[in-house]
């Protein structure tokens, strides 16, 4: 896979993503173990997401 338009300044840094997160599943304690990134409160969600959404899974 390629990517385009890489900045390497950001290598190593921290750095802020705006948007939401739709939980998608969680445990009795309801921590979220999947859920989509959307870009605004409200967006529409489509599964399998579609490419303005993320969908992180596996995280802790």
């Amino acid at each position: 896979m390629t990517s385009t338009r890489i900045k390497p300044e950001l290598d190593n840094q921290q750095i802020r993503i705006v948007g939401f997160i739709v939980p998608i599943e969680f445990n009795d304690e309801l921590t979220i173990s999947s859920f989509l990134f959307v870009p605004y409160f409200g967006a529409c969600i489509h599964l399998p997401p579609t490419s303005e959404l993320g969908y992180p899974r596996h995280f802790s």
